[in-house]
């Protein structure tokens, strides 16, 4: 049964998003880990011609190319997919804002609220339309961690700043993920972790709509 979109149409178009991207990075994730094992057993299988000084100069040899499999290749593909994911809901947030303001006859519009980002379209959705307690949950507390690191890749290349107070609670409170060299990284959780977070608010914001759709 298809379910009725509550928030629009862009309802629909973010759920088949999220399902798409959660299929692809579980696929990336499979293909990146099958590599990096096929990479391995092939330096150690080269390997076992040399002694054991020879290994170690083989394994200096080939350790750039080691961390291109580790490091390299799944921060790109995670990284990626973060924001693809990120703003898929950033796009959805201005939708619904749009949605009910033409479903509610509002006279203000979104764009008119000062701010930008997810912060207008959250003053819009909790101070116009008059729903907020989504945006008091843990759900919306990781998304505005998520927002900080959107941030540093946007307009900093993804680089941490360890005199950002933001940025040490991202750190700090978001387990999959780590800094490295001075720069957010993401284990092979992450993707998921970030895809479910942003489904079960919309879920919660959803519910909240159905009562607004019912009471105006």
């Amino acid at each position: 049964m298809i379910r009725r979109p509550i928030l629009g149409f862009a309802e629909f178009l973010f759920d088949y998003k999220m399902d798409t991207l959660e299929d692809l990075i579980k696929n990336m994730e499979y293909s990146l880990a099958k590599d990096l094992d096929n990479f391995e057993k092939y330096v150690e299988e080269q390997a076992k011609e040399y002694n054991e000084e020879q290994k170690q100069e083989y394994y200096d040899y080939m350790s750039d190319e080691y961390w291109k499999y580790k490091d390299d290749y799944p921060q790109i593909v995670r990284k990626s997919f973060f924001l693809q994911a990120y703003f898929s809901f950033e796009h959805l947030l201005i939708e619904i804002c749009k949605h009910f303001k033409r479903k509610l006859d509002l006279k203000l519009e979104v764009k008119d609220i000062n701010g930008q980002g997810l912060e207008r379209s959250k003053i819009y959705i909790s101070k116009v339309i008059g729903v907020s307690s989504p945006f008091q949950t843990p759900n919306w507390t990781k998304i505005q961690h998520y927002n900080q690191i959107r941030n540093s890749f946007v307009h900093n290349a993804g680089e941490y700043d360890e005199n950002n107070k933001k940025h040490k609670a991202a750190h700090q409170q978001l387990k999959n993920v780590d800094v490295k060299n001075f720069e957010f990284m993401f284990n092979e959780e992450f993707c998921i972790e970030v895809i479910n977070t942003l489904r079960e608010f919309t879920k919660l914001i959803r519910s909240e709509f159905e009562t607004v759709g019912n009471n105006k």
